[in-house]
């Protein structure tokens, strides 16, 4: 079964592409239609680029499983251990910017490359100022639900505070106030992340893949990619969202590995999601 439906041009028609009016001289692309099982073959293919490129990923995977860990070992030490949870999803939120190199190990794969881990780790070098305004724009969303998650902390544990101790945080979730406060924070924490979804989604291979485009351009296509394909991308997103929970549920070990698998299988989403169409050549003039 083909994964295209149909094609539509950047302005939402279904005819040819009209060149867009941006103020760089962007290619015309196409957002395809995909349908809901996609996104499992994006997992697929993600985990055949990790097996493919000897678990090269898995090194990313690694620093960012170390980061998580030292910042829970933090928490623990100075009895913040309560801000461990809204951590974890803030922690996640940045997960695009930190898998740049594991696109780049896939382009790679995708153009007969040999990957290394030198060139993965330089990737972001393609784009710095542009890819680091995504991250700039992560990191955003990221702080708001910060604040906003401890908002509600103390709101909701105004009058009796639990203590810092894991199994007295684990009791205080469960609680009268822990249980709205868990409603509250899904639905808060869900509606950031998936602003934060869209904007990501496919923003930074973009700019990997097209290095001479900006940041604006590069939300925009990726906002119009979910959009145009809401359903497949709600899939996605759970996808992810479970693949990182299952991480982050290990002790942050098992990030080592789903996150170079996201990481290529989120470079695979961008090449079926995304078409390019180059100008045609003007015709030579008349002799």
């Amino acid at each position: 079964m083909s994964d295209t439906i149909n094609a539509m041009d950047a302005g939402g028609n279904t005819t040819a592409a009209e060149p867009i009016g941006q103020p760089l001289d962007v290619p015309n692309y196409r957002i395809r239609k995909i349908d809901g099982a996609v996104p499992w073959t994006w997992l697929e293919r993600g985990y055949k680029d990790l097996r493919d490129s000897r678990f090269l990923g898995c090194a990313h995977g690694a620093w960012y499983a170390i980061l998580g860990f030292a910042l829970t070992t933090l928490l623990w030490w100075y009895d913040i251990l309560y801000i461990s949870l809204p951590l974890a999803a803030t922690f996640t939120l940045i997960g695009p910017l930190a898998a740049v190199g594991i696109y780049e190990i896939s382009k790679d794969l995708g153009e007969g490359k040999k990957p290394s881990l030198g060139r993965s780790l330089a990737a972001w070098l393609a784009n710095p100022t542009q890819i680091s305004l995504i991250g700039v724009a992560l990191l955003l969303i990221a702080l708001a639900w910060m604040n906003i998650a401890l908002l509600m902390f103390m709101l909701f544990f105004s009058d009796n505070p639990p203590g810092p101790e894991a199994a007295l945080m684990l009791d205080a979730l469960v609680s009268a106030e822990g249980v709205p406060l868990l409603v509250a924070g899904v639905v808060v924490g869900g509606g950031l992340a998936f602003v934060a979804f869209a904007i990501s989604a496919v923003s930074i291979p973009y700019l990997l893949d097209r290095p001479e485009q900006h940041v604006f351009q590069a939300i925009f296509v990726s906002v119009r990619a979910v959009r145009e394909n809401l359903w497949p991308m709600t899939i996605w997103a759970v996808l992810i969202a479970v693949a990182l929970a299952a991480g982050l549920a290990t002790a942050y070990v098992g990030l080592i590995f789903t996150v170079p698998m996201i990481g290529h299988a989120t470079w695979h989403a961008y090449k079926d999601l995304v078409e390019h169409i180059e100008p045609a050549a003007e015709p030579a003039a008349a002799p």
